[in-house]
């Protein structure tokens, strides 16, 4: 496994830099860098750590060894996890728009038919009664 000094070095490398050119990227003095890839330097500082960091591209658990450039961050993890929902949040929303759109549309067209037709029943039968009664009263109709 490689450690901190070599992840630098190879990091700093893949870009063409020399020690010079990340010292004036990062801000980080070049005799601090040097020091660190010869392992001079047991424990550098969070602050220089990450400035060199993001100098080159990575994140500071990347420079130290927590995890490869491949393996996602934490943050890049909840990122794709909150686009995630929010697709999800739109879905559901665009599933329970179509879905109240399609019942209004299939309530209307079948229900008024259903409840037209069982007025028509009911006023055909009231007025089947009507007309017998009609006729009692006319003295005609016989049940």
């Amino acid at each position: 496994m490689t450690d901190f000094a070599d992840r630098m070095r190879i990091l700093r490398e893949s870009k063409g830099w020399s020690q010079s050119e990340l010292a004036r990227r990062s801000g980080v003095g070049q005799v601090t860098l040097s020091q660190w890839e010869l392992g001079k330097t047991k424990s550098p500082g969070l602050d220089d750590v990450a400035k060199v960091a993001v100098s080159l591209g990575v994140s500071v658990d990347v420079l130290a060894g927590l995890r490869t450039e491949d393996e996602p961050s934490i943050a890049a993890v909840l990122a794709q996890l909150e686009a995630a929902q929010a697709s999800l949040a739109v879905a559901h929303q665009q599933l329970s728009l179509f879905g109240s759109l399609g019942n209004k549309e299939k309530g209307p067209s079948q229900a008024p038919g259903v409840k037209l037709g069982r007025e028509r029943l009911s006023s055909d039968a009231r007025g089947s009664g009507r007309q017998t009664e009609r006729k009692r009263a006319q003295g005609g109709a016989k049940d």
